[in-house]
């Protein structure tokens, strides 16, 4: 009995958590992204972690747009796809992002104090941009602070 109970803690304990569900404004008519994290107020120093690295999270609100992951579509299907989630400046390339938040990471160009433009954009499955739509994309700029842990240094 103790031995199950055990068992059952364990379980409960180490199972993952639940994706992020999406978030669906619904403030506009048409398909629509808009950048909700990070915030305008923390965009000025974002830093670098403890390995010199540059990773932050991108979590954005749709309008009236379904999330399907590109492998698994049936074609395009109007108000269907994924996003693109790009370093526009300098241009570092994207990533295919089919969730409510992406990740930007393994960047070793990145250092402190660079200025990024960070851009979101809708796409449908099969990989075209939706820019015959008003609010198609998504714009911040950042600029990259110092490591979070002021005992570490950074290379030039």
């Amino acid at each position: 009995m103790r031995s199950s109970l055990f068992l059952l803690l364990i379980a409960v304990a180490c199972k993952p958590p639940p994706p992020v569900q999406g978030i669906d404004s619904g403030q506009s008519g048409e398909p629509g992204i808009e950048i909700v994290f990070p915030t305008p107020d923390m965009v000025g120093n974002m830093p670098l972690n403890s390995n010199c690295e540059f990773e932050m999270i991108v979590a954005v609100d749709l309008d009236n747009f379904e999330l399907i992951n590109p492998s698994e579509s049936d074609g395009d299907q109007d108000g269907q796809g994924h996003w693109h989630l790009q370093i526009a400046v300098p241009d570092l390339g994207y990533d295919v992002v089919f969730e409510q938040a992406g990740v930007i990471s393994d960047k070793p160009s990145i250092q402190e104090n660079d200025l990024l433009t960070i851009r979101a954009a809708l796409q449908s499955n099969t990989h075209e941009e939706l820019s015959d739509l008003e609010n198609y994309q998504s714009i911040i700029e950042v600029t990259v602070g110092p490591p979070i842990d002021p005992a570490v240094t950074c290379p030039l």
